[in-house]
């Protein structure tokens, strides 16, 4: 996913030209996120959220999963994808 974020723009507003693998995104595209449990439900002030969307819930901590993935793969590569651009 690609975008900008414009962070004079109003709130719902803000996020601009977003793409996925190079194509706009639009209203008819679904796409799958992956949220915690607190935004997962509208947490946050995120009301577009709520149980109702929730295709897979998994309640291993997010500390867990990331503690096995180290002890999995103790050799990281970090790659910098560029993929977001912040503006005023």
């Amino acid at each position: 996913m690609d975008y900008q974020l414009k962070i004079s723009n109003p709130i719902g507003s803000r996020v601009l030209n977003p793409t996925y693998h190079g194509k706009p995104v639009t209203n008819k595209m679904k796409l799958k996120i992956a949220l915690n449990a607190y935004r997962a439900v509208g947490g946050g002030h995120y009301p577009m959220y709520d149980e109702s969307k929730i295709i897979r819930y998994n309640t291993v901590t997010m500390s867990n999963l990331i503690a096995s993935y180290l002890q999995e793969h103790p050799n990281i590569v970090a790659n910098h994808h560029r993929n977001f651009k912040v503006i005023i």
